[in-house]
């Protein structure tokens, strides 16, 4: 598993060392990942600090960003993260068809049982994302240019009855070393499957009140 975790974020500060049942929220994720050995890019100090050699996490590689990708990062829009998981696979995996997750710290309730199921899916397809389903009346955009994607105007149903769709979530994405350096860089292939999680699962941190109702569900799930 390939992990980018960094030092700051813009919308909730410090959001890798925010607190979830008394941990840091890196800490309460990799904690979770009894599944995989993880690889670690990152421009912290202390999360460098933290996890190299510790030997309470033996499944561990962590490593400093280059400052290319902190540049990148800093002066446009451009995500570097392509890059360095480009860089990850050519400087630490050596099989170029073994299949290799990419996942988010701030998805905290991804289950590695979810991602193990999901990897079965790698004997037909070349890439395999997670997706939140939902059945909800939905368009292509808001203001005067949305038009209906899942439902037609000239028949209502139930909303049950609509084709689900699925939201685009980082709690993983999975791809082997080949097909990615062949597809731009690009972790959808041709051949993608999108894997369908539950709601608690497609959590992902991004803003404040994110981060509230994922405390309020870690202190209070069963």
């Amino acid at each position: 598993m390939f992990l980018i975790i960094k030092d700051n974020s813009e919308r909730v500060k410090k959001k890798n060392f925010r607190e979830i049942e008394g941990k840091p929220l890196h800490q309460y994720f990799i904690d979770k990942r009894k599944s995989f050995d993880i690889f670690i890019d990152t421009d912290s100090d202390d999360i460098y600090n933290f996890y190299n050699q510790n030997e309470n996490y033996p499944n561990i590689v962590v490593y400093k960003r280059s400052q290319s990708y902190i540049d990148m990062e800093s002066n446009g829009n451009i995500s570097p993260a392509p890059y360095m998981i480009e860089r990850f696979l050519n400087e630490y995996i050596e099989d170029e068809n073994e299949s290799i997750v990419t996942s988010h710290i701030t998805s905290p309730f991804i289950d590695d049982d979810t991602i193990i199921k999901a990897l079965k899916y790698m004997n037909n397809h070349t890439s395999i994302s997670s997706v939140k389903s939902v059945k909800e009346f939905s368009v292509d955009g808001v203001g005067e240019i949305g038009k209906p994607i899942n439902f037609s105007l000239e028949k209502i149903v139930k909303t049950q009855s609509l084709q689900p769709i699925g939201i685009l979530n980082g709690a993983f994405f999975i791809i082997n070393k080949k097909t990615f350096l062949t597809n731009g860089l690009q972790r959808i292939s041709n051949k993608h499957y999108y894997y369908p999680i539950n709601d608690i699962e497609a959590m992902d941190i991004d803003t404040e009140f994110d981060l509230m109702i994922a405390k309020l569900y870690a202190e209070n799930k069963q």
